[in-house]
């Protein structure tokens, strides 16, 4: 067989030969270096499992190839290769063996060895074994290398079209929002006809009907999570008592949420005076600083954390509402916003007998 054909497969890989006898490892390995990129040699079991081990500590990688001789003292070939496949299950190992050693070949069998050398090295047999076992772990290197690409390319591709579907759900949003102003903003007609008055009615449920399918759907979910995150800041900002750090640390976090919130909410023709108040406090917390005094601080939070959790009982009910109870919480959570914005300014409200915000 060509010499030049057999290197194809093997000039890229590295190897540990294992043999006891130290001029018949020598004069081997300088026959393997023809052929492979590197030989690394260890003068029995124990002293190759070492070498194995070492070699994968350093490179993160195993052996293209162990080639190891069966009989040798300490540690012999053949239970040295049986902790190297525990390590490594796929590790393709070929045995030097001489032809009386039987018992031994047996075992090699049974744990499915990629190949057999027997003593004296012969040449031919040599690039025969050499470009069956070398030819084998190529093509499986070309399969994971193919397979690694296929991953990657997978990998990129699913990035691409979860960036696609997002830029998809927010053009569909902003088009319900724009359809939901061009709606509101048609002049109201006073038709005569019973059945024109009827059909308008009718659209118009049906009209609810498609956008409560659209909020349980797509944007409940994600309006629970920013109730979430901002339950989240609220308590470790309640929980330091409104310590100033604390406070600066969460409030950008918590106007964000809702920011979004808002944003949310004027998808919904039948909810835009609460994304109007809810944006309005957004600002507020934006543009104005909280009150110094650390117990007004703390008592505005208190209050904050109060409205999420009305803001919460809303959110559970929404699935349930009919038509007419949409907005059944919507002045009360709106007032309970302005009473917080009013705090937050630290302007006086004067009210006769108690003052109920909640």
């Amino acid at each position: 067989m060509d010499f030049k054909l057999v290197h194809e497969y093997t000039k890229d890989l590295n190897i540990l030969y294992v043999e006891d006898n130290e001029s018949i490892r020598r004069s081997t390995q300088k026959v393997f270096e023809n052929f492979f990129k590197s030989v690394d040699t260890a003068i029995d079991g124990d002293d190759g499992l070492e070498v194995y081990q070492d070699f994968y500590k350093t490179y993160n990688l195993h052996y293209d190839l162990v080639i190891t001789d069966i009989n040798m003292p300490v540690l012999d070939g053949i239970e040295m290769s049986k902790k190297i496949l525990s390590l490594n299950v796929a590790q393709p190992i070929v045995f030097i063996t001489a032809h009386n050693e039987t018992e031994y070949l047996l075992q090699a069998i049974r744990m499915g060895v990629s190949g057999f050398l027997i003593k004296p090295l012969e040449i031919d047999e040599l690039i025969n074994i050499f470009y069956k076992t070398c030819q084998s772990i190529h093509d499986k290197r070309l399969i994971c290398q193919h397979y690694d690409q296929i991953e990657a390319y997978s990998t990129q591709l699913q990035a691409q079209n979860n960036e696609l579907q997002e830029k998809n759900s927010e053009l569909e949003k902003s088009l319900r929002m724009l359809d939901t102003f061009v709606y509101k903003s048609q002049p109201v007609v006073e038709e005569k006809s019973e059945v024109v008055q009827e059909k308008r009615i009718l659209d118009n449920f049906d009209r609810i009907e498609e956008q409560i399918s659209y909020l349980i759907k797509d944007d409940l979910p994600e309006l629970k999570d920013l109730h979430l995150d901002i339950d989240s800041c609220l308590i470790e900002i309640i929980s330091s008592d409104a310590d100033e750090e604390v406070v600066k640390e969460n409030l950008p976090k918590i106007a964000a949420s809702f920011s979004k919130y808002a944003y949310l909410l004027q998808l919904y023709s039948f909810y835009h005076e609460l994304s109007d108040a809810i944006s309005s406090f957004t600002r507020l917390m934006n543009t104005s600083d909280l009150p110094i005094e650390k117990e007004s601080r703390l008592n505005i939070f208190l209050f904050l954390e109060s409205f999420m959790y009305v803001l919460g009982k809303w959110q559970n009910d929404i699935g349930t509402l009919e038509h007419d109870k949409l907005n059944y919480l919507d002045a009360s959570l709106i007032s309970d916003i302005a009473t917080i914005s009013t705090m937050w300014k630290q302007e006086e409200v004067e009210e006769e007998g108690e003052l109920e915000f909640f």
